[in-house]
């Protein structure tokens, strides 16, 4: 593939799809038979990250190791496919991550935001006991995302089928128990996810 990873912003085929001070996400069109790409090129805003990096994994090799681990975890995460890093001195100058795009697939923050107020509470009726079902496995499994919202889950429906994949996985950390994550730390993660739909749905459809 050819691809100047350090001018994405500059080829043609490629897309801004979030921006911030920490993160560009780029989408990039391979051309015909190639999946779509996304690359996250990630940022150093503050100097706080230059002196974490000095001592820590970079955010994009964090993400990819987590994606790792998750995927042996039967966790359903995108393919990640390929890591670039440059370290001068040991500081982290650069890095980025790419994924493989999932077919169909859109934030669930998306699709929740074409939708109107009794198509969200009828999409939450349909589906909110797939998306419990996902959340628990997650749980189960010992896995706290500490940025658990839905603009970091993705949504598929194909076939009448609806299945869900979790990104974004740089602040994720697996607990080592037999029984996955505390009470209290399912109960506290399952608030953070709640925020999101407060104001969006009616309480009795959250």
């Amino acid at each position: 593939l050819d691809v100047d990873w350090r001018r994405l912003s500059d080829d043609p085929r490629v897309n801004i799809v979030k921006k911030g001070p920490a993160r560009v996400v780029y989408a990039l069109d391979p051309g015909e038979g190639f999946p779509t790409l996304f690359v996250k090129e990630y940022r150093r805003p503050t100097w706080f990250d230059e002196l974490r990096f000095m001592v820590r994994r970079s955010t994009g090799r964090a993400e990819w190791k987590m994606s790792l681990r998750l995927a042996a975890l039967d966790v359903r995460v995108p393919r990640v496919l390929a890591l670039g890093e440059e370290r001068r001195c040991r500081r982290v100058i650069w890095n980025f991550l790419v994924t493989e795009a999932i077919e169909d697939a859109i934030p669930l923050t998306t699709l929740v935001g074409k939708l109107s107020r009794d198509e969200v509470a009828h999409l939450a009726r349909r589906c909110g006991v797939d998306l419990g079902r996902f959340v628990r496995k997650i749980h189960d499994a010992g896995i706290l995302h500490r940025d658990l919202h839905a603009g970091n889950v993705l949504v598929q429906r194909k076939d009448g089928d609806v299945t869900f994949t979790l990104m974004d996985l740089h602040d994720v950390e697996v607990r080592q128990r037999p029984d996955g994550l505390s009470r209290r730390e399912r109960f506290d993660n399952l608030i953070l996810f709640n925020r999101f739909w407060e104001g969006t749905v009616s309480r009795s459809a959250r």
